[in-house]
Formats: structure tokens, sequence, C-alpha cells
């Protein structure tokens, strides 16, 4: 599987992070600051080995604790 994109938004739907590489790590932070804690919405889009190009998308939860 090849992650292409994440995606992670606040609680106000505020894209707050977004990687585009295969090293991407979000470190908690927002604006050159730490994020408060709570929960935050996140999208990860990814291809399968054998999907010939197609993308697929997965979403959930996650919560930051401090």
């Amino acid at each position: 599987m090849f992650i292409q994109k994440i995606q992670i938004y606040n609680r106000w739907g505020e894209l707050v992070f977004e990687g585009r590489t295969t090293e991407f790590q979000w470190d908690g932070r927002y604006l050159s600051r730490p994020a408060p804690a709570g929960i935050y919405a996140y999208t990860i889009m990814y291809s399968p080995y054998d999907a010939n190009g197609k993308l697929f998308s997965q979403k959930g939860y996650v919560m930051l604790i401090r």
C-alpha cells in the first residue's frame, strides 16, 4: 500500500496538518505551537499495490493527549 496523503482537522474543520511524503508524521503542533488536547479528524488517501492507480480513503478520529 502506498500512502499518498494524510490530513488532520481540528473540531472546527480547519486543516491543521497535511503530509504528502512517505515519511510524514504529525508532531501535535499547529501554526508552530502545541495544538490543544482533544479529538481530531483524519483522512488518509492511499492506493493498494494492485489498484492500478485508483485512490482509496480512510477516515477516522484520533485523540491528542497532553
